[in-house]
């Protein structure tokens, strides 16, 4: 089989990945959902998104800087972060649970749901970005493909069982869980062999990139915010659909910078 170029397969699961989010929204909306639940599907997105997208995107930029320099000890000092911010943020959300759910305008219970969802959500990107780095580009295909194919099966199936906004949310769960057993077939070997004694220095490495995407992302999230707290969930989904767009260029050149991150570093390691 003729190898595909690392970059473009990256490219290619990125944009695979948002459409398929384009697609769940487009079922929703095709199968009988009114305004209202789909605005609080709309907003599960939204609070996995603003409580996770700065750090991780600084995380995961950071391990593909130091994958060449550290080997496995990158991978576990990311899992390792991930883990540890993930179950900050899950114990901030149930303590905090009904301040959370009274801003969002959300049940309480939809916090039971929220949690295993970004849980599974934030490891779930490590595997792409181990894919790159690892210069797996077939493999990257794969999964480009199998995302764009099994999460609107997913969404389908769970619309075909009930129509509530819960069951739609568990089958995405369930997706991002098998993502997930995958992660770990690709990396659990290395994990568990690897010295995690470099942990803050990657952390600390990789926590200026962090604030920087925060700064420099949260005026996306802003706008749908205001309106989630203003506004009914219906007029939030409306707002949604109505703001969101196909942005081809946006994720073909994220994924580029991404990439072309990973063989900077190889040059500088090299002492090019």
């Amino acid at each position: 089989m003729t190898p595909v170029n690392t970059t473009r397969a990256f490219q290619l699961y990125q944009v695979c990945r948002y459409g398929a989010l384009v697609l769940t929204g487009i079922i929703l909306a095709k199968s009988g959902f009114d305004a209202g639940a789909i605005g609080l599907f709309e907003t599960i997105i939204l609070i996995s998104g603003v409580t996770s997208f700065f750090w991780l995107n600084g995380m995961l930029n950071t391990f593909v800087v130091r994958s060449k320099s550290e080997g496995t000890g990158a991978i576990a000092s990311l899992v390792l972060t991930v883990a540890v911010s993930t179950a900050a943020i899950c114990l901030g959300l149930i303590i905090f649970q009904q301040s959370v759910t009274a801003f969002f305008v959300l049940e309480q219970s939809f916090i039971y749901y929220l949690i295993p969802f970004i849980i599974f959500n934030n490891f779930s990107f490590i595997t792409e970005h181990y894919l790159l780095v690892k210069e797996k580009g077939n493999i990257l295909v794969g999964l480009a493909a199998g995302h764009l194919l099994l999460v609107p099966t997913f969404v389908l199936t769970a619309v075909s069982w009930g129509q509530s906004v819960e069951w739609v949310i568990i089958a995405l769960t369930l997706f991002l869980v098998l993502k997930n057993i995958y992660l770990m077939a690709l990396i659990g070997k290395a994990l568990f062999s690897s010295d995690t004694s470099g942990w803050r220095t990657f952390f600390m490495a990789g926590l200026p990139l962090s604030l920087s995407f925060l700064f420099g992302g949260i005026s996306v999230y802003a706008d749908g915010i205001i309106v989630n707290y203003f506004y009914s969930k219906a007029s939030f989904a409306i707002y949604q659909y109505g703001a969101r767009e196909f942005p081809l260029a946006m994720l073909l050149a994220n994924a580029f910078a991404v990439a072309l991150v990973k063989y900077l570093s190889m040059d500088e390691a090299d002492g090019l």
